[in-house]
């Protein structure tokens, strides 16, 4: 690749063009020097298209567009396979939209303005197709790739009594909707597992319930008796059945957790804590799956006694780490608990805890 470099500073400034012909790892070729940047731009143009020539040259042949997506998910099988179907159809449909039959033919122009998903499946596709199969691939095409910056994750931390209060307004909905609530809040539970649970996969006589995770896995785990109560107490208790365990006030299952998601960050509110200093009644607590899958896990790991792999056995995540680095919250209360427990050096025990 080429590009140009600026050598001293101020009226003295020269520019050069340096360039390599065969990729990394071959010479390095410097142009002459010239007294401005559209002089060494001019030579830039000129010789571009002969080093496309003898890149082309170098690499050999060119891999198709989909033979280059079943190299590279065929290279990152430790990837679970939900996920690498998914960037497979991702990557199936982006190059016949934009009409690549190549990876060659990802032009700077055409990248611009990506979904960040789309953008991230891409431009790792194209560091594949450059650095594993040796296609000449334009360097500027990859760092046109523009992938925004993950959003933060919030760190706020609901309160018992707020959670308390949002499995309340779910019950007041139907007792199949407080179910669903209670299991994401309590077991940190992904609300489309929550929604494919059968009545055969509670067995109340083990305490137990089984349903599937994001990994594609069946996952196990016990439940606390106060869950079991509320299955128990669901109307329309058909047993060990295939018929499914939530239907809540829809009349009919839940096509998807994005559906009983949407419910939730949209519909569901508890009840109004008061009103404000104008008077005006303050709107109730609104939360999210996320918000209570944070509340969920944080908790699970206090009652782990910090234990990952104790709380993702309950979770059904595969790497423990990522409810430490994901999930896992803390507010003014958690942190004034930790310190009343600090051994302060040179404070007697008997006042450790007095202000």
């Amino acid at each position: 690749m080429a590009a140009i470099i600026k050598e001293g500073r101020g009226r003295t400034a020269t520019y050069r063009v340096r360039w390599r012909e065969g990729g990394r790892g071959s010479k390095l070729h410097t142009s002459p020097r010239y007294d401005n940047q559209l002089d060494a731009a001019a030579f830039l143009r000129e010789l571009e298209p002969q080093l496309a020539a003898k890149q082309k040259m170098v690499h050999g042949a060119v891999v198709g567009w989909d033979e280059a997506v079943l190299r590279y998910c065929a290279a990152h099988q430790s990837s679970t396979p939900s996920h690498l179907r998914h960037v497979k159809d991702t990557l199936t449909a982006l190059g016949a939209a934009k009409g690549w039959k190549r990876p060659v033919d990802v032009t700077t122009a055409e990248v611009q303005g990506m979904p960040m998903y789309h953008a991230r499946c891409l431009r790792s596709l194209l560091r594949f197709a450059d650095e594993v199969l040796a296609q000449p691939i334009d360097r500027r095409v990859i760092a046109a790739v523009k992938v925004p910056p993950r959003p933060r994750q919030p760190t706020r931390l609901l309160t018992e009594a707020q959670v308390v209060e949002l499995i309340e307004a779910a019950d007041r909905w139907h007792p199949a909707d407080g179910l669903l609530v209670h299991l994401i809040a309590c077991y940190g539970h992904r609300a489309q597992s929550c929604i494919a649970l059968r009545w055969r996969d509670v067995d109340l006589a083990a305490g137990t319930i089984t349903l599937p995770v994001k990994s594609g896995d069946i996952h196990r785990h016990p439940l606390a008796p106060a869950t079991l109560d509320r299955v128990r107490a669901l109307p329309g208790n058909t047993g060990n059945t295939d018929d499914p365990l939530i239907v809540g006030h829809l009349g009919r299952p839940w096509r998807s957790g994005a559906e009983a998601a949407g419910w939730i960050i949209h519909s569901l509110r508890g009840p109004s804590p008061g009103k404000d200093k104008d008077g005006l009644p303050l709107e109730g607590t609104k939360a999210g799956v996320l918000d209570l899958r944070r509340y969920a896990i944080t908790h699970l790991l206090d009652a782990s006694n910090g234990d990952p792999r104790t709380a993702a056995s309950i979770t059904g995540h595969r790497t423990p780490t990522l409810l430490l680095n994901t999930y896992a919250r803390t507010n003014d209360a958690r942190q004034l608990a930790v310190l009343s427990r600090l051994v302060i050096p040179g404070v007697p025990p008997c006042s450790q805890g007095k202000s």
